[in-house]
């Protein structure tokens, strides 16, 4: 158990660290996305509520604009960045996979190795 809970611990930190954090900061630090609640997403209740809450702060005024990335040449070096973090972000996720594989793999081994001692008995 330990060593699972230990390979989740890695797993929960490294995704907020090295792919959430990098993601995020790619996509909203410097501009190149607009955060959700200025583009007029409806599909889901939560969003309409939120956009409808947001609204009503920053009244009718409030610039909406498409993102950001929509608008930069292929070249751009914002969407180098965009396309690595989302590439890091991907790894990530492999990599995590790979760790919960390896626990499953671990677990059921056990497993094998109780029920063939129980069987001895």
């Amino acid at each position: 158990y330990e060593a699972a809970d230990r390979a989740q611990e890695i797993i929960e930190k490294n995704t907020s660290r090295f792919t959430d954090q990098l993601l995020k900061g790619a996509m909203y630090g410097n501009g190149l996305l607009i955060p959700i609640h200025i583009i007029d997403d409806r599909d889901l209740y939560l969003s309409d509520v939120r956009n409808q809450m947001t609204e009503e702060l920053t009244g009718p005024d409030f610039p909406r604009r498409q993102a950001r990335h929509w608008r930069l040449p292929p070249d751009a070096p914002e969407i180098d960045q965009l396309l690595a973090a989302l590439a890091q972000n991907a790894r990530g996720a492999i990599g995590n996979e790979i760790m919960a594989g390896i626990t499953r793999d671990a677990a059921e081994q056990l497993l094998q190795r109780l029920d063939d001692h129980l069987a001895e008995r």
